[in-house]
Protein backbone atom coordinates (compact mmCIF):
# COMPACT_ATOMS: atom_id res chain seq x y z
CA UNK A 1 0.00 0.00 0.00
CA UNK A 2 1.10 3.62 -1.08
CA UNK A 3 0.30 5.84 1.10
CA UNK A 4 0.51 9.62 -0.67
CA UNK A 5 0.08 12.94 1.72
CA UNK A 6 3.02 14.37 0.88
CA UNK A 7 2.48 16.86 -2.30
CA UNK A 8 5.75 16.00 -4.07
CA UNK A 9 4.30 12.85 -5.15
CA UNK A 10 2.91 12.46 -8.56
CA UNK A 11 2.31 9.48 -9.94
CA UNK A 12 3.25 5.24 -9.36
CA UNK A 13 4.75 3.55 -12.13
CA UNK A 14 4.96 -0.56 -12.43
CA UNK A 15 9.17 -0.99 -13.49
CA UNK A 16 11.87 -3.11 -13.78
CA UNK A 17 14.63 -3.23 -11.05
CA UNK A 18 16.58 -0.64 -12.47
CA UNK A 19 13.63 2.21 -12.99
CA UNK A 20 12.67 1.27 -16.54
CA UNK A 21 8.74 1.40 -17.30
CA UNK A 22 7.04 -1.80 -18.31
CA UNK A 23 4.73 0.27 -20.26
CA UNK A 24 6.05 3.60 -21.67
CA UNK A 25 4.93 6.59 -19.22
CA UNK A 26 1.63 5.02 -18.29
CA UNK A 27 1.28 5.73 -14.23
CA UNK A 28 -0.67 2.35 -12.76
CA UNK A 29 -2.03 5.26 -10.34
CA UNK A 30 -1.94 8.96 -10.23
CA UNK A 31 -2.93 11.09 -6.86
CA UNK A 32 -6.17 13.65 -6.79
CA UNK A 33 -5.67 17.27 -5.92
CA UNK A 34 -7.14 18.27 -2.45
CA UNK A 35 -7.33 14.37 -1.26
CA UNK A 36 -5.82 11.72 1.02
CA UNK A 37 -4.53 9.29 -2.04
CA UNK A 38 -3.79 5.87 -1.35
CA UNK A 39 -2.37 2.93 -3.28
CA UNK A 40 -3.11 -0.74 -2.97
CA UNK A 41 -1.91 -3.40 -5.16
CA UNK A 42 -2.93 -6.85 -4.81
CA UNK A 43 -0.38 -9.94 -5.57
CA UNK A 44 -1.47 -13.11 -7.30
CA UNK A 45 2.06 -14.44 -7.65
CA UNK A 46 4.76 -14.89 -5.58
CA UNK A 47 7.82 -12.68 -6.99
CA UNK A 48 9.67 -9.58 -6.62
CA UNK A 49 7.73 -6.62 -7.87
CA UNK A 50 8.76 -2.74 -8.75
CA UNK A 51 7.53 0.37 -8.22
CA UNK A 52 9.35 3.99 -9.19
CA UNK A 53 7.06 7.26 -8.59
CA UNK A 54 7.47 10.96 -10.67
CA UNK A 55 8.91 13.19 -7.60
CA UNK A 56 8.26 16.90 -8.45
CA UNK A 57 12.34 18.42 -7.51
CA UNK A 58 11.11 22.55 -8.14
CA UNK A 59 8.45 25.11 -8.35
CA UNK A 60 8.48 24.96 -11.81
CA UNK A 61 6.96 21.50 -11.89
CA UNK A 62 9.62 19.59 -13.09
CA UNK A 63 9.82 15.80 -12.27
CA UNK A 64 12.28 13.37 -11.82
CA UNK A 65 11.92 9.58 -11.38
CA UNK A 66 12.60 7.68 -7.77
CA UNK A 67 14.95 4.90 -7.64
CA UNK A 68 12.92 1.85 -7.69
CA UNK A 69 11.50 0.37 -4.85
CA UNK A 70 11.20 -3.82 -4.31
CA UNK A 71 8.15 -5.51 -3.29
CA UNK A 72 8.88 -9.17 -2.55
CA UNK A 73 6.02 -11.31 -1.81
CA UNK A 74 6.21 -14.50 -0.48
CA UNK A 75 4.22 -17.47 0.10
CA UNK A 76 1.99 -17.54 2.92
CA UNK A 77 3.50 -19.68 5.51
CA UNK A 78 0.51 -20.68 8.10
CA UNK A 79 1.28 -23.09 11.03
CA UNK A 80 -1.39 -25.88 12.16
CA UNK A 81 -0.75 -26.63 15.74
CA UNK A 82 -2.42 -29.77 17.66
CA UNK A 83 -2.60 -30.71 21.32
CA UNK A 84 -2.64 -34.46 21.46
CA UNK A 85 -4.18 -35.94 24.63
CA UNK A 86 -3.64 -39.57 25.38
CA UNK A 87 -6.78 -40.11 26.12
CA UNK A 88 -8.50 -38.30 22.99
CA UNK A 89 -8.82 -38.93 18.94
CA UNK A 90 -8.99 -36.13 16.74
CA UNK A 91 -10.37 -36.79 13.76
CA UNK A 92 -10.06 -33.34 12.10
CA UNK A 93 -8.57 -33.24 8.75
CA UNK A 94 -5.45 -30.98 8.45
CA UNK A 95 -5.15 -29.07 5.40
CA UNK A 96 -2.30 -28.04 3.89
CA UNK A 97 -0.63 -25.73 1.38
CA UNK A 98 3.31 -25.71 0.26
CA UNK A 99 5.38 -24.58 3.22
CA UNK A 100 2.83 -24.44 5.84
CA UNK A 101 4.11 -26.27 9.35
CA UNK A 102 2.47 -29.18 10.89
CA UNK A 103 2.89 -29.09 14.80
CA UNK A 104 2.17 -31.69 17.39
CA UNK A 105 2.22 -31.18 20.45
CA UNK A 106 1.61 -34.54 23.20
CA UNK A 107 0.40 -34.46 26.65
CA UNK A 108 3.23 -37.36 27.19
CA UNK A 109 6.28 -37.93 25.77
CA UNK A 110 6.11 -39.90 22.33
CA UNK A 111 8.44 -42.53 21.04
CA UNK A 112 6.87 -43.15 17.37
CA UNK A 113 6.46 -40.43 14.70
CA UNK A 114 2.80 -39.76 13.66
CA UNK A 115 0.81 -41.47 11.01
CA UNK A 116 -0.47 -39.97 7.72
CA UNK A 117 -3.56 -42.41 6.98
CA UNK A 118 -4.07 -43.30 3.39
CA UNK A 119 -7.13 -42.75 1.60
CA UNK A 120 -8.34 -46.02 1.71
CA UNK A 121 -7.53 -47.00 5.46
CA UNK A 122 -9.51 -49.50 7.28
CA UNK A 123 -10.59 -50.05 10.97
CA UNK A 124 -7.78 -52.91 10.82
CA UNK A 125 -5.20 -50.77 9.01
CA UNK A 126 -5.91 -47.68 11.81
CA UNK A 127 -6.02 -49.89 14.16
CA UNK A 128 -2.51 -51.69 13.53
CA UNK A 129 -0.76 -48.04 12.58
CA UNK A 130 1.82 -48.72 14.98
CA UNK A 131 2.85 -51.33 12.56
CA UNK A 132 3.94 -48.62 10.32
CA UNK A 133 5.34 -46.36 12.86
CA UNK A 134 9.22 -45.33 12.54
CA UNK A 135 10.69 -45.04 16.07
CA UNK A 136 12.65 -41.56 16.76
CA UNK A 137 13.96 -39.75 20.23
CA UNK A 138 11.48 -39.52 22.66
CA UNK A 139 9.75 -35.79 22.46
CA UNK A 140 6.69 -33.93 23.29
CA UNK A 141 6.67 -32.17 20.19
CA UNK A 142 6.69 -33.16 16.80
CA UNK A 143 7.50 -30.68 13.52
CA UNK A 144 6.98 -31.90 10.02
CA UNK A 145 7.21 -28.62 7.07
CA UNK A 146 4.38 -29.74 4.31
CA UNK A 147 5.78 -30.25 1.24
CA UNK A 148 2.74 -30.91 -0.90
CA UNK A 149 -1.00 -29.28 -0.83
CA UNK A 150 -3.92 -31.33 0.38
CA UNK A 151 -6.20 -32.37 3.06
CA UNK A 152 -4.78 -34.97 4.94
CA UNK A 153 -5.12 -37.30 8.46
CA UNK A 154 -3.01 -37.97 10.83
CA UNK A 155 -2.84 -40.94 13.55
CA UNK A 156 -0.39 -41.03 16.92
CA UNK A 157 0.47 -45.09 16.59
CA UNK A 158 1.31 -44.70 20.42
CA UNK A 159 2.87 -47.16 22.46
CA UNK A 160 3.28 -50.99 21.17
Amino acid sequence: MFNSISTTLANIYRTDEYGNYFERNKPIFQPQLNSINYFIQQFQQTGIYYFSTDINIDKEKRFSISPPLAIIVLPEIRFHNKLIRLSDFDSQAIITNINDFMIWQFEQIIRFNVIQLRSNETIEDLVSCHDRAVSGRNRQCLAVECIMPGTFYFANPGKK
